[in-house]
């Protein structure tokens, strides 16, 4: 697998079939039609034949609902946790998803945004990224320097390693047999080993990212499919 340069964002829309209710994490370019804006930044449309191809990510109803319900409180307190926008459901601020020094962020979140966890971020040692998972900041875990465990949730395809290079205390990442796509910003192979040097990565026997971390030369372990965990 080659190294693939990516530093520019896509963008996602996050559409609502006007008549069934249903949403839909789009990509845009410049041959997609622009659906009716609504409230939210989601866009009422009818899907078209232009459509094809362009959803990338259903989102569940009740996996929403979930989400909505876990923040309550953090709302409530007027934290704004999401938003919908060109970077589809965006986590804008995640600090209450942190129990401890561990946090696991809920699917249908696609994009993560520019440093989350505010302050909290220096005392983050454990961070989970769920399925749902497209895209993230530049700027997300610029400060997360103290973070030595990553979990990338099974379903996640594509996974930016230039976006983690400033967490130093980084020690072990997990990546997901769904992996078919890893890039790494302008970093490279030296660049790459230097910036991953204390940590291993735990992947998959015959995996794309098995196979894109021996030929980086990165650190890195298989993940025993025997263990209950």
């Amino acid at each position: 697998m080659a190294l693939v340069d990516i530093i520019n964002l896509p963008k996602y829309y996050v559409c609502k079939n006007k008549e069934t209710d249903e949403m839909f994490v789009c990509y845009v370019n410049g041959s997609c039609h622009i659906p009716e804006p609504t409230g939210d930044s989601v866009r009422s449309c009818m899907p078209t034949s232009n459509c094809k191809g362009k959803v990338v990510y259903k989102i569940d109803a009740e996996d929403l609902k979930k989400l909505d319900k876990m923040i309550l409180r953090a709302v409530f307190a007027g934290v704004t946790v999401y938003k919908f926008g060109n970077n589809g459901i965006e986590l804008v601020d995640g600090t209450c998803f942190i129990n401890n020094d561990k946090a696991v962020i809920p699917k249908p979140i696609t994009h993560i945004g520019s440093n989350p966890f505010g302050a909290a971020a220096k005392e983050l040692k454990t961070l989970q990224l769920p399925s749902s998972l497209l895209t993230i900041d530049y700027f997300a875990f610029h400060q997360c320097e103290e973070l030595s465990v990553i979990v990338l949730s099974e379903g996640i395809k594509e996974v930016n390693l230039g976006k983690f290079w400033r967490c130093k205390g980084l020690r072990e990442f997990y990546l997901p047999r769904s992996i078919t796509r890893i890039s790494c910003n302008n970093l490279t192979h030296d660049e790459l080993k230097r910036a991953f040097k204390k940590c291993v990565f735990c992947v998959y026997k015959n995996s794309e990212a098995e196979r894109f971390v021996d030929l980086v030369e990165l650190k890195y372990r298989l993940i025993d499919e025997t263990s209950p965990t």
